[in-house]
């Protein structure tokens, strides 16, 4: 895995936690977790192939990754974990169809949102404070053969 990907799943997770985040309070824990994010030991486990072993593990957040899932990136951000992971562009599709068909075995209601320029958002419908997951499939950047995927997990307000 190039350091270009790696700068870009970087860039990428620290956007979701600065999305994620609504209050001053939280903002504290966003600027920390972006910080170690930036670190070149915590960026990822090195160009994970199709779900190998060298891929952190991230059963706990009890959401699956694909078989085809590489470059897998783990961040603890305070009440929430974030999971990035990026899939070659041409499983966009079965990547897609691999968390809609999750989501549908899930008790919890998720709501579906649709990019204008191709990206897919799936989030847990439940009360604020709870644990929410929300699984963010994100539109390939122009020239990329590569689509990130961004699991967050947690009591997310």
């Amino acid at each position: 895995m190039t350091r270009r990907f790696t700068a870009i799943l970087l860039t990428l997770l620290a956007l979701t936690l600065v999305a994620c985040s609504s209050d001053d309070d939280s903002s504290d824990a966003t600027a920390a977790a972006t910080e170690a994010m930036t670190s070149e030991a915590t960026a990822s486990s090195g160009g994970a192939e199709g779900g190998s072993s060298s891929a952190p593990d991230v059963s706990e957040i009890g959401v699956p990754l694909p078989d085809w899932a590489d470059a897998v990136a783990v961040d603890d951000a305070g009440p929430v974990k974030v999971v990035q992971f990026i899939v070659p562009l041409d499983q966009q599709d079965e990547t897609v169809a691999f968390y809609e068909a999750w989501v549908d075995g899930q008790p919890d209601e998720y709501l579906r949102t649709e990019g204008a320029s191709g990206g897919l958002t799936l989030q847990s419908d439940t009360p604020e404070g709870e644990n929410r997951t929300i699984i963010a499939i994100l539109s390939p950047l122009e020239g990329d053969d590569f689509v990130t995927v961004t699991l967050t997990v947690g009591a997310l307000e």
